[in-house]
């Protein structure tokens, strides 16, 4: 009860701070005019638009907080979040879905289609979390809702870049703010809010009886489904609300949970109001931090609240089954030593088939990549038989193709080519290291990263492709890093790299849509075609730096694919076998950062390449084999058919991003489904 009085003591006060400061502060005196109505001051007029965004930022930040305590409680997960769990993702999808092809423009419309987009995303991603042996962990429920964001994030792209009118619309409402907080909107909303509130707080005696489990809940006399359901669905409706008037703010869910439960315990009948109150602290400080520290401009509150929360993913500790099961892949280097003569010839004749097996899924993708790349020099607006593009390619001059082939086509398909090498490549190294198919650089924040920094050097610095690519591959790398040595100081666990690397994700994404927003509208169309992937405007500039990290870092990573393969075993196994883990990790980590940094530097993050090519390369080798090359001519494939398809497919150029991503978003649902299915999520 104390801890009741103190939050709420301590929510009067912020609410009392959040009218007094801001891009100007103001008196007391001002605070009593413009509370009585008054507008004859700016002071007095800037507290009758603060007063509104005061009470919207708290009824969101309780929202969320409320959501947040309640999936924790009703999944079993401690990183139950709707950001992490891809809830504002489905929010934000249905929402700009509503915006483009249904012309919704009111508040009302915004909040029933983000609750419908919210509820679908959450039961997608808690059912496919909780497929296969041990149910929903922690990580799985995180991965499931991390890249499941990504696919959502790939589709919101299509949507919008054909759509300059929708893009400018929906870029200030995904940051996450209340600077535009009414008394309509919070009339509108407050219904909702209250409604998803009091679903919850009478689900708390429920909460706490799941809490004991599945089976002595049941034993108890609980309908647990029931409960489960009930929970869930007033933590849905708080979050389609809350994030269909405020956008997809992130974090607080995960953030003021944990900070109560260490204050108040784990009984949801006091954890619930106190939760409330805090997330109602938590989001108006975050709001008046953003207005003080950058005036006269604000930070929006998504911002902030995305920096406080992505520190927080490093603690959660991750247990055995959380890491996922070891993979089953066996190194073609580890014999035994005694053996039968009938054994050892069966097992060389083995490693021969599967030896004439790599060979030929190699040599067949390596062809296929000759031949989309020529098709792409030979088809176009203008089609140019063999001759005529062997012709400009031997250095011949033939009328008409050498300036489109040689100076337009060629650069193009080259880069793709390169670029899908790159993505590949270094896509399925960190697959293989961390033996999870999902764990890919689209999802742990190395692509992120890099869009990041050149979205800054574009919109805010204004420079040029040469200093936007250097300032890519910079990010990438020390975004690589910084996880690593993250995850290395708490033990170099796979599961906390991947989770820390969800968390600079997040937080990188955050920064893109502040710049984002902040952009001009001259600038808006080429930094949004950048983060999606584009090969459009594909120069020589741009692929001879690519060719050459390909020529330096492509033989490197071929010469250690061999550890790869050990380490695809389990870390203890590769030590027992004499394998020096940690710097060979750090090695393969370089090498692979500075591939996908090149490549993000040539052609920007093009969506899921790095995802798709490396379980692929897997599947069509089998158990056995170095997946490295033959992902890296898949990626090379998947980016050269997906943009021949973006420009001539459609009746409009896209970014290739675009088409990778709508490509990618089935295969990774199929992939969730399957690697839960299987007892894991193993490459």
């Amino acid at each position: 009860m104390l801890w009741v009085v103190l939050f709420a003591a301590a929510l009067a006060v912020v609410a009392v701070l959040s009218v007094t400061f801001g891009a100007r502060d103001v008196a007391p005196a001002d605070i009593w005019a413009g509370l009585a109505g008054s507008t004859d001051t700016a002071s007095a007029a800037a507290v009758g638009k603060r007063v509104p965004r005061t009470i919207l930022a708290m009824l969101v930040g309780a929202a969320l907080a409320v959501a947040g305590a309640v999936l924790q409680g009703a999944t079993r997960n401690p990183l139950a979040d709707p950001q992490i769990l891809g809830i504002n993702g489905g929010a934000s999808l249905a929402i700009v879905s509503g915006i483009a092809f249904f012309g919704l423009s009111s508040a009302s419309g915004y909040i029933w289609t983000g609750m419908i987009g919210a509820a679908a995303a959450a039961v997608f991603v808690y059912a496919i979390g909780s497929l296969g042996r041990g149910g929903p962990t922690p990580l799985r429920l995180a991965l499931a809702g991390a890249v499941t964001a990504v696919a959502f994030s790939s589709l919101i792209s299509a949507i919008l870049l054909p759509r300059i009118n929708v893009m400018n619309v929906f870029r200030f409402w995904q940051i996450g703010g209340v600077g535009g907080a009414t008394p309509d909107t919070i009339l509108q909303v407050l219904p909702f809010l209250l409604l998803g509130l009091l679903v919850c707080l009478a689900s708390a005696s429920a909460l706490n009886t799941l809490a004991l489990g599945d089976e002595l809940a049941a034993g108890l006399g609980a309908r647990v489904r029931t409960a489960r359901l009930v929970a869930s669905a007033g933590a849905v409706i708080l979050c389609g609300a809350a994030t269909a008037v405020a956008g997809p703010i992130g974090f607080v869910g995960l953030v003021v949970p944990h900070i109560c439960r260490l204050l108040v315990g784990v009984d949801h009948r006091w954890l619930l109001p106190v939760s409330a109150a805090g997330g109602g602290i938590l989001l108006t400080v975050s709001d008046i931090v953003g207005r003080v520290i950058a005036r006269p401009e604000e930070i929006e509150v998504g911002i902030v609240t995305a920096l406080i929360g992505a520190l927080l993913l490093h603690r959660p500790r991750s247990s055995p089954e959380d890491e996922g099961p070891v993979s089953t892949h066996t190194s073609p280097r580890v014999a035994t030593a005694s053996v039968v003569p009938d054994a050892l010839a069966s097992v060389v004749a083995g490693r021969r088939r599967r030896r004439h097996r790599w060979t030929l899924v190699t040599v067949v993708l390596a062809i296929a990549v000759v031949v989309a790349f020529a098709l792409s020099l030979m088809i176009g607006q203008t089609f140019y038989t063999p001759a005529e593009v062997w012709g400009v390619l031997s250095g011949q001059r033939v009328a008409g193709a050498s300036f489109t082939v040689g100076e337009l086509r060629l650069p193009r398909a080259l880069t793709g080519l390169l670029t899908g090498l790159c993505f590949g490549m270094g896509g399925v190294v960190f697959q293989s290291m961390l033996r999870n198919a999902l764990a890919s650089p689209d999802v742990i924040g190395i692509n992120t990263g890099a869009s990041a920094a050149a979205v800054f050097g574009i919109v805010v610095l204004g420079w040029g492709e040469t200093a936007v690519s250097v300032v890519a591959m910079a990010a990438a790398l020390a975004v690589a890093l910084s996880i690593y040595l993250l995850a290395y100081r708490k033990g170099g666990s796979g599961a906390r790299l991947i989770l820390i690397g969800i968390g600079v994700a997040a937080m990188c994404q955050a920064v893109v849509s502040y710049v984002i927003s902040r952009a001009a509208e001259w600038d808006l169309p080429a930094a949004m075609r950048w983060i999606t992937g584009n090969l459009n405007d594909a120069t020589w500039d741009r692929a001879l730096p690519v060719a050459g990290a390909v020529v330096i870092l492509g033989p490197i990573l071929l010469a250690l694919s061999g550890r790869l393969e050990i380490l695809r075993m389990g870390d203890d196994t590769a030590a027992a076998v004499g394998l020096p883990v940690e710097r060979t990790r750090l090695l393969l980590i370089v090498a692979a950062v500075g591939l996908l940094a090149f490549g993000t530097a040539a052609a920007g993050p093009i969506a899921f390449v790095s995802f798709l090519a490396g379980p692929i390369a897997v599947r069509l080798l089998g158990p056995v084999g170095s997946p490295v090359l033959p992902a890296g001519l898949l990626g090379a494939l998947l980016v050269l058919v997906a943009d021949f398809c973006a420009q001539y497919a459609f009746g409009t150029r896209l970014p290739v991003g675009v088409i990778t991503g709508v490509l990618g978003a089935p295969y990774l649902i199929y992939l969730l489904v399957r690697s839960s299915r299987t007892g894991g999520t193993t490459l």
